[in-house]
């Protein structure tokens, strides 16, 4: 008997392997597709283009989806610069003096690393703070990391129940790329083409393309949106894009399982992320509005606020 279920569950495991396999493969096929129509689309409505073949498409291509889909995408890592915990979004930069200060978007349970002893409310994070450190990268014209920069940053305001953190890169001098959040009164409609980046595994920013699928409650109230475009462990906290704006629609949380008590399968083609909508709730909420805006009318009244929110430097 117990040979037989040896048997049943190795032929299970190896069936599943090969199914996503050929579905990885699958999408992988599809994503080359779909973004030459998409950068194709886009060029004739700015451009009224007939004959694309005028242009260098792959150099074309590339510049267009790494300026909007690649470059404001971070890998966090807690404690070690060299050990990823998760992903993260470059939102908002603002500029005083040439000074910046750039603000990134993850998912709660990546930033929560950095603090033990949790004790999380509205005003304070109490425990030992533990450095987080922040990885922005430049690519060459065939998509290969060709450098990379490790900054500081800080918790600036955190929602466990909503899976939400914005953090702050310590003062600095750098021009990174910025990617703009969708409008809070747009929405997603069902069957867009969506686009997920995240340091899947630990690995540099990878992409990968989908379709969003509708919203949910979870089981505590949240609205969540669902899509599928293959995400990892690793992916947490990075950008869900509207994959014909390239504007961030939502923060990537986790993803759906099946299985019994004892063992739950991750299905990567099927996971959940935190809708724009409630992105801009949480910063406007708190009084963060501002970043999107570069209105600074409240950033003095924030100043204690952010202080009391800071890791060591």
């Amino acid at each position: 008997m117990n040979k037989f279920l040896i048997i049943i569950l190795g032929f299970s495991v190896l069936l599943l392997g090969t199914v996503l396999y050929y579905d990885q493969y699958y999408y992988n096929e599809l994503q080359n597709l779909y973004i030459q129509d998409l950068y194709i689309q886009e060029l004739q409505n700015k451009q009224d283009i007939k004959n694309i073949s005028d242009f260098s498409f792959e150099q074309e291509r590339f510049e267009h989806v790494t300026s909007k889909v690649l470059l404001p995408v971070v890998k966090i890592a807690i404690k070690e610069p060299d050990k990823a915990n998760g992903t993260g979004i470059l939102i908002a930069d603002l500029i005083k003096n040439e000074i910046h200060t750039t603000y990134i978007l993850t998912a709660a349970h990546v930033a929560l690393n950095a603090i033990d002893d949790q004790e999380i409310n509205e005003i304070t994070l109490k425990g030992k703070k533990h450095p987080i450190y922040i990885t922005v990268y430049q690519y060459d014209t065939n998509g290969t990391v060709h450098s990379f920069l490790t900054l500081k940053a800080s918790i600036v305001i955190i929602d466990q129940d909503k899976d939400l953190a914005l953090l702050k890169i310590l003062p600095h001098k750098y021009n990174f790329s910025i990617a703009k959040l969708k409008d809070k009164n747009k929405s997603l409609q069902m069957g867009d083409q969506t686009i997920a980046v995240g340091c899947g595994l630990g690995l540099d920013p990878l992409i990968s393309y989908g379709n969003f699928n509708g919203y949910l409650y979870d089981g505590d109230g949240n609205l969540k949106g669902t899509q599928n475009a293959p995400v990892t462990f690793g992916n947490s906290g990075g950008p869900l894009y509207d994959g014909f704006t390239q504007e961030v629609a939502g923060i990537n949380v986790s993803l759906a399982g099946i299985g019994a008590t004892f063992i739950t399968i991750p299905q990567n083609h099927i996971s959940f992320f935190v809708p724009h909508t409630t992105i801009w709730e949480f910063v406007e909420k708190r009084g963060f509005g501002y970043i999107f805006t570069n209105d600074l009318k409240d950033k003095d009244i924030m100043e204690e606020v952010r202080n009391n929110f800071a890791v060591p430097e």
